[in-house]
């Protein structure tokens, strides 16, 4: 179970991390992928929200 949840902190920390790098590398880009981004952020936050949630169930 604790493996479990290293492997979704570190998918989601990467998938935040990689949304402002591609946004500040190549703004271009993003403006014609932003709403794609934006739901890929989203689908992130609430990924490591639910994280902190079952964490706090857990202890």
């Amino acid at each position: 179970m604790q493996t479990f949840q290293w492997i979704r902190d570190l998918t989601a920390i990467f998938c935040i991390l990689g949304w402002i790098l591609l946004y500040f590398i190549d703004k271009e880009y993003t403006k014609k992928i932003r709403k794609n981004l934006a739901i890929i952020f989203v689908i992130c936050i609430i990924l490591l929200l639910y994280n902190i949630y079952l964490v706090e169930i857990n202890q």
